[in-house]
């Protein structure tokens, strides 16, 4: 087995990488009964909110006490969306029946 991986391995251990990220997610928030496309779209969410705004790397974020106050606000209502997507989702699942 050589050091060097091939294109197809690194591509493999990448989407490992990420399947793991979203599992940690899913369980993270609760959503495990949530559809899969469902799974997915919140993830994408996720993904682009920590891209876009530093979301989940609060501690790691300098700037003034009312920047810090702000990104702490702001992640408390991302938080709290998860938890209302979950509620969602078992109201509908209730309503299916």
């Amino acid at each position: 087995m050589g050091l060097i991986k091939s294109k197809e391995e690194k591509k493999q251990a990448k989407e490992e990488q990420r399947q793991k990220k979203f599992n940690e997610f899913i369980d993270e928030t609760d959503l495990q009964l949530l559809r899969d496309k469902d799974k997915d779209f919140t993830y994408n969410i996720k993904e682009y909110l920590e891209n876009s705004q530093g979301y989940g790397l609060l501690s790691s974020i300098e700037g003034s006490e009312a920047e810090i106050a702000q990104l702490e606000a702001t992640n408390a209502l991302i938080e709290q969306n998860w938890v209302i997507i979950k509620l969602l989702n078992e109201i509908n699942e209730k309503i299916d029946w």
